[in-house]
């Protein structure tokens, strides 16, 4: 996830990121501090699994990374 990530950045502006609460509870500090450093400068929201789910069938795009890291998706909103 953190690679497509770094692949997205340079050419999507994104405005907002939404992740599962999940994320924090199942991934170490290093994980979490690598998507942080990742998101500098842009709001990320970490809601209910259940509530993260409802945003999905709202979606333009998505890209499935095949990542085993629990919890790792992410949405992007564009600026």
């Amino acid at each position: 996830m953190l690679q497509v990530l770094d692949a997205l950045r340079p050419d999507f502006n994104i405005g907002k990121v939404y992740a599962a609460e999940e994320f924090r509870q199942h991934n170490d500090k290093t994980r979490q501090r690598a998507l942080a450093a990742r998101l500098t400068g842009i709001p990320l929201t970490f809601e209910p699994h259940s509530e993260f789910k409802k945003r999905v069938p709202d979606a333009i795009g998505l890209i499935r990374t095949g990542d085993t890291v629990p919890y790792a998706n992410l949405i992007l909103e564009s600026a």
